[in-house]
């Protein structure tokens, strides 16, 4: 799995995980698909209601292929439908939105990285380099990034945390919790572990000092360690 860090303008480092091949290779089928669907619904359009001697529509079939990424990508924040579909999205590595230039130049590049070279360049270079760049993303100082994490958190990891019949609970009154509760403690604690930086660790003790409220204990220098006590207690006083 292959991460990027990326420092927004209030100067917090996030970790990101970048799109992988596949994920790209993906959404690009994706929209290949949605092309030649619009292209041939176009077709069928102006061969039954449009007289053969205009010639306009038949331009518009031309330009649907031409500009799909770079119209979509401007309208929808980096994405296109086959980006939307997988999850992934078109980012600066400053933290910014990409801008209408920083699109153009993406899609500029498409000829090289896809069209001329048949897709061999993009492949090549997304595959092998460490922020997965094709050359457009590389010369627009952009990355495609995963919105979601590739692992998610759901009750069976909880009920894989093992109970001691002598444990010795630490906490009194970790029932209250909900599992939705215990499942957003899991993922905290999971994604600050995963991405050590000060946007996760932020979030960290920011939930330590909400549940040592809700339990009514000081709050340890420790967050990881308060949230992990919980976090077992629950699993072993409710099973």
């Amino acid at each position: 799995m292959r991460t990027v860090d990326i420092t927004t303008s209030q100067n917090v480092t996030i970790r990101y995980e970048l799109a992988s091949f596949r994920d790209r290779f993906v959404a690009w089928l994706t929209d290949i698909v949605i092309i030649f669907a619009s292209v041939l619904l176009l077709v069928a359009i102006i061969a039954l209601w449009i007289q053969p001697i205009v010639e306009w529509p038949y331009i518009m079939t031309g330009l649907i292929p031409a500009l799909y990424h770079l119209v979509f990508e401007i309208a929808y924040n980096g994405q296109t439908p086959g980006k939307r579909a997988m999850g992934i999205r078109v980012v600066k590595l400053d933290g910014r939105q990409p801008s209408i230039p920083d699109y153009v130049i993406r899609w500029a590049f498409r000829l090289i990285d896809l069209t001329l070279s048949f897709g061999t360049i993009g492949a090549a270079l997304v595959s092998s380099g460490n922020r997965s760049q094709r050359l457009g993303d590389i010369l627009s100082n952009t990355v495609v990034i995963k919105l979601l994490p590739s692992h998610s958190v759901y009750l069976q990891d909880l009920l894989r945390i093992q109970s001691a019949e002598d444990y010795q609970p630490r906490f009194d009154g970790v029932n209250r919790f909900t599992e939705e509760e215990m499942l957003l403690i899991k993922e905290v604690l999971d994604r600050s572990q995963c991405f050590p930086n000060e946007a996760h660790s932020d979030a960290l003790s920011q939930l330590a000092e909400k549940v040592s409220a809700r339990l009514g204990v000081s709050k340890p220098d420790d967050s990881s360690d308060l949230l992990r006590g919980v976090l077992k207690d629950y699993v072993v006083m409710t099973r």
